[in-house]
């Protein structure tokens, strides 16, 4: 029983370490702060973000996002359910409901990986609602 709850603490660590780093990486890196040192910080220098549009699945990486959030204005109340989906060694994958002003707006797949430094977001998928 001893090693059961050690286990159930050790995981509980790990998802608690896995959501604040999307939150600071991606919640305020990108939707509330547009802070490059945070995105920088928390997301993988080989980062990617694919993008299903007309043209089918674009790239874009961290670096590209970070120098389109230098132009945005204006900050909407931002609010996140982030939710660690699943967890193997130390690979993750992140489901986040982002809302702004109270109607959701994405639903985001973060694939992250945990390295030296800590948990790092590697890849995203979304849903646009």
């Amino acid at each position: 029983i001893v090693l059961i709850s050690a286990t159930a603490f050790a995981d509980d660590a790990e998802n608690t370490a896995i959501i604040e780093a999307v939150d600071r990486a991606y919640v305020h890196g990108v939707h509330i702060d547009a802070d490059a040192e945070k995105m920088r910080n928390g997301m993988h220098d080989t980062f990617i973000m694919y993008v299903l549009g007309e043209k089918g699945v674009t790239q874009v990486t961290r670096d590209a996002w970070i120098a389109r959030l230098a132009t945005a204005t204006g900050r909407p109340d931002t609010k996140a359910n982030i939710k660690v989906l699943d967890r193997t060694g130390n690979t993750a994958v992140v489901k986040v409901d982002l809302f702004r002003d109270g109607k959701q707006i994405f639903t985001d797949y973060i694939s992250m990986y945990r390295t030296s430094e800590g948990w790092k977001l590697v890849a995203k998928t979304f849903h646009r609602y």
